[in-house]
């Protein structure tokens, strides 16, 4: 049987000192108040700033939080959003430390929606740091070693995104914290509410841990 390491990453735009759109966005041809046209570009501007968070190419690498099998859970965080290698070095020393769990066996990563978005972005990470993660994690979206409870959940309609929050409040099994989601991740770093991001983080494992346990072994009463 496999070892399994639970995992969730959290992720920061681009560095906004060097990041500039593809296209500076204008404002509309009705606005003729220098200021207000000011205030359009600019707000424009950083919703097109924010969105590069979800970009793998462009966004930066804020935590990681995994945990093996039953084990606790573990987030590495880089507050300075200046070296991802440390958090690199963190998840590759836990998939080593799952196969030696195993005994040199097959490790799987889960998580909510990492087949689209956290192997990946790990994965090419790793291959443009030249870091041993990228021999370690698996990335083939239909490979083996892969578990994403948004496809399992969806079950035979893939065109259906459930998020793992709504999953875990119809399970029971927990809830995310109140207004916190994805999207405030970069608002609450603004802040600096870092131990609010990285509760968050760990608390996604968890919940990804419960809900894959639950999907997988649905009646533990056996009635």
């Amino acid at each position: 049987m496999a070892s399994i390491l639970y995992l969730d990453i959290e992720t920061a735009p681009a560095d906004p000192t060097t990041w500039t759109p593809k296209e500076e966005p204008t404002a509309p041809a009705t606005y003729k108040d220098a200021d207000k046209i000011a205030a359009y570009v600019a707000e424009k501007r950083a919703e097109l700033h924010g969105r590069t968070g979800l970009d793998s190419h462009a966004g930066r690498l804020l935590c990681v939080g995994f945990a093996i099998n039953d084990g606790p859970v573990t987030v590495a965080y880089d507050e300075s959003l200046s070296n991802p290698r440390p958090l690199l070095d963190a998840l590759a020393d836990a998939f080593n430390e799952a196969r030696k769990i195993e005994k040199g066996g097959k490790v799987s990563a889960c998580g909510h929606n990492i087949a689209g978005f956290d192997a990946p972005w790990l994965w090419r990470l790793a291959v443009k740091h030249q870091h041993r993660l990228a021999n370690l994690i698996p990335y083939r979206r239909w490979g083996d070693g892969l578990i994403d409870t948004m496809a399992m959940w969806s079950a035979t309609n893939p065109r259906e995104m459930v998020g793992l929050g709504r999953i875990a409040e119809f399970l029971g099994i927990g809830s995310k914290d109140e207004g916190m989601d994805g999207s405030k991740v970069w608002p609450a770093y603004q802040l600096g509410q870092h131990d609010r991001i990285k509760h968050y983080c760990a608390q996604d494992v968890e919940l990804v841990r419960h809900a894959y346990q639950r999907m997988v072994d649905p009646d533990p009463i056996g009635f």
